[in-house]
């Protein structure tokens, strides 16, 4: 008989089933232990098995036979109960440790246990002359210092003039930020300074209207400026 003991990486979830399993003497019923969980990112991870109470690694599952994808997922991968010789293990309390190799503070996205300093769906990048980055994020710009270290995040609210909705691209020039923002908030340059606070903007929307009776005009499309 095996009891599993689980060690949670502190960026995922994870749990065992069957917390109990005898896989030389129940073939094909409990004969395996089925790993499952939340990831809140996509991760490599490598699973090391060890006996309760000793530090030798019995068996590791490499994170190419594991399922590292984000989200909520059942059967990640599994442990038959034999060691990385192929032989079963005797009967005992087993701990399992998920470890990751990148090379990253991992809880929770870092240690403010929040999602700052992690990407959701980045557009573009720029760079201040003294190294400074700020990072297009989906509807945020982060911000971090030359040696990478996440500082801060420029977010307004969308309620606000300088909220970054449909923002495509970014550049830096005299120590201001121009944002281009594209789409359903209308095609506008939005300028910050590098702080983050909001400054003006400019431009408008641009409408596409196609073949809307205009032929006698010998056109089939036009652009109407706002």
């Amino acid at each position: 008989m095996i009891v599993l003991l689980c060690k949670i990486l502190i960026s995922a979830d994870f749990y065992v089933e069957p917390k109990i399993f005898s896989p030389k003497e129940s073939l094909g019923k409990k004969d395996k232990a089925q790993i499952s969980g939340n990831m809140e990112q996509t991760l490599p991870v490598n699973v090391n098995i060890y006996r309760q109470n000793h530090q030798d690694i019995i068996r590791t599952i490499p994170y190419t036979e594991f399922n590292y994808n984000y989200g909520d997922i059942t059967n990640r991968s599994e442990w038959d109960g034999k060691d990385n010789l192929g032989n079963f293990v005797p009967d005992g309390f087993y701990e399992f440790k998920f470890i990751t190799f990148i090379e990253h503070k991992w809880s929770k996205g870092n240690f403010h246990r929040d999602f700052r300093g992690m990407f959701i769906s980045p557009y573009d990048v720029a760079i201040r002359p003294d190294g400074r980055i700020y990072v297009l994020d989906s509807e945020r710009i982060q911000v971090f210092d030359s040696n990478r270290n996440y500082l801060f995040s420029i977010q307004p609210e969308w309620t606000e003039p300088g909220y970054l909705g449909y923002a495509t691209s970014i550049s830096i020039y005299q120590n201001k930020l121009y944002v281009m923002v594209c789409g359903y908030y209308g095609n506008k340059i939005k300028i910050f300074d590098t702080n983050g606070n909001f400054i003006k903007e400019f431009g408008d929307m641009v409408i596409f209207f196609s073949n809307l009776g205009l032929r006698e005009l010998g056109m089939d499309s036009f652009l109407l400026l706002m």
